[in-house]
């Protein structure tokens, strides 16, 4: 259904996907609102898609299940923000949802996945400084503090 059709159900759409996108962003730790294709197939399987998708095969449901736990309960947890149409046991519609989840998150990059740490060196701070910079060139962390 294009946006044109019906500009009423695909605003309302839009507001719950970026509600909830917002959610699982800071449940996973993840800027995962910066991906507008996630935004765009989020929307569209809502309006339409979902009508036309392919029974997943059981096996596959249950390998997502145990390679990806916690988008699992991440999208549970928020998944009342975004519909009231999916129980909380449909887990081939959760599906769905997870696999769009984990195409943003390898869309959005490493870059979004650093190792957050705090540098603490009883040498003082210019020693701190030096492990810090040592650390910037050969690790990809995120360094919040020295």
């Amino acid at each position: 259904i294009p946006q044109e059709e019906n500009p009423y159900l695909y605003q309302k759409i839009k507001m719950r996907v970026i509600d909830f996108i917002g959610n699982i962003s800071r449940q996973l730790e993840v800027a995962l609102y910066s991906d507008e294709v996630l935004l765009e197939l989020l929307i569209q399987y809502f309006m339409n898609e979902r009508k036309m998708n392919e029974r997943l095969d059981p096996a596959l449901i249950n390998q997502m299940k145990a390679d990806y736990p916690h988008i699992y309960r991440a999208v549970l947890e928020c998944l009342d923000s975004l519909t009231d149409e999916i129980r909380c046991d449909d887990y081939e519609e959760i599906t769905y949802i997870v696999m769009y989840l984990i195409a943003a998150m390898d869309r959005v990059g490493p870059a979004e996945k650093k190792l957050s740490v705090l540098i603490a060196c009883p040498g003082g701070v210019a020693v701190g400084q030096l492990l810090a910079s040592k650390v910037r060139r050969i690790f990809n962390f995120h360094i919040i503090g020295i």
